[in-house]
């Protein structure tokens, strides 16, 4: 279900991107109209800023076609009917280490194998250094004779 949900968060995040991309092509587009208009520009520009926003629309629904997808991956991971029957709840403002931290609290268990699960990762991390070879360096510089 996890994976459900960041993909969702993901699509979500490509649906905004490929807005602010169809936006930034079509003022591109007006400007490369605009410039072509005033004898400033080719054709061959205006061409390619209209084949730029074209791509920009078609990346669009390609985007809002994989967040419905992330939905409904989503919504039957939950077991809930899909979104036309009852659309999802709004999104909560508070971080998942938030929301985290208060399932623990309400968990002693858990917290205690968080504990011990942070212990075995700080013997893990002290351990680590052991697997690289030491390399020692000494210098050692004799008075010339006289």
């Amino acid at each position: 279900m996890a994976r459900a949900y960041f993909t969702l968060a993901g699509a979500d995040a490509a649906v905004r991107a490929a807005r602010q991309d169809l936006a930034d092509a079509q003022v591109v587009q007006q400007s490369a109209g605009a410039l072509f208009g005033r004898g400033l520009d080719t054709i061959v520009d205006v061409q390619l800023a209209r084949r730029a926003t074209a791509q920009a629309k078609y990346d669009l629904a390609q985007a809002d076609t994989a967040q419905h997808d992330a939905i409904y991956t989503l919504l039957a991971a939950m077991e809930l009917p899909d979104a036309s029957e009852r659309p999802l709840p709004p999104r909560t403002a508070r971080t998942v280490d938030a929301v985290l931290s208060d399932a623990l609290g309400q968990r002693p268990d858990l917290l205690a194998d968080v504990a011990k699960l942070r212990a075995t990762d700080a013997k893990i991390a002290a351990a680590h250094p052991a697997l690289f070879p030491k390399v020692s360096l000494s210098v050692y510089r004799r008075a010339p004779h006289r």
